[in-house]
């Protein structure tokens, strides 16, 4: 019922065809209505990041922009000041829009960190790509047993334990 209301009112605010509108709600070609994440474009330095996680993924992450940002959330939502990062899902008629943002001020202070920025990137898209949701545990000496640990560890500890963190995170273990 609701995607025939939402056709309708496509049909009667756009004068084009039912054919013409009909093709464009069912294929995607509706652009800049329905996509949240305007403006929102993969920033250049994530990209080394992005290709190491679909090759240890065995495949690409699809539509998933990461960009840096000094707001997180929508306007209209809390915004918790300790999140460096976040992964977003918008749904529509025809489909679910994720992103990733980073927020700025986190990203130019670590972008020289290799292992910091790389437990980030991984672990949200451990959350957009994945669907893995924060684990909490922790093993018998106080060490994170998930990289979907919802605080962020040292980079010196990820670094150490990476292949482990990788392993976890593609349930390789």
């Amino acid at each position: 019922m609701k995607f025939l209301i939402v056709i309708s009112l496509l049909l009667c605010s756009c004068g084009a065809s039912v054919e013409q509108m009909v093709d464009k709600v069912l294929h995607g070609k509706i652009t800049g209505i329905e996509d949240p994440r305007t403006g929102c474009n993969t920033h250049p330095e994530l990209v080394p990041y992005i290709r190491d996680f679909e090759e240890e993924y065995g495949r690409g992450i699809g539509d998933i922009p990461i960009c840096v940002g000094d707001r997180l959330y929508p306007a209209n939502m809390e915004e918790p000041l300790n999140t460096v990062g976040v992964c977003l899902k918008w749904t529509s008629p025809i489909r679910i829009y994720k992103a990733i943002i980073v927020r700025t001020s986190w990203f130019n202070d670590n972008k020289h960190d290799r292992y910091a920025m790389r437990q980030l990137i991984e672990h949200e898209l451990g959350h957009c790509a994945l669907n893995r949701v924060h684990n909490s545990k922790v093993d018998a000496n106080g060490k994170q047993v998930s990289i979907m640990f919802p605080i962020s560890f040292s980079g010196q500890h990820y670094r150490d334990n990476h292949q482990y963190y990788l392993d976890e995170l593609f349930n390789r273990l």
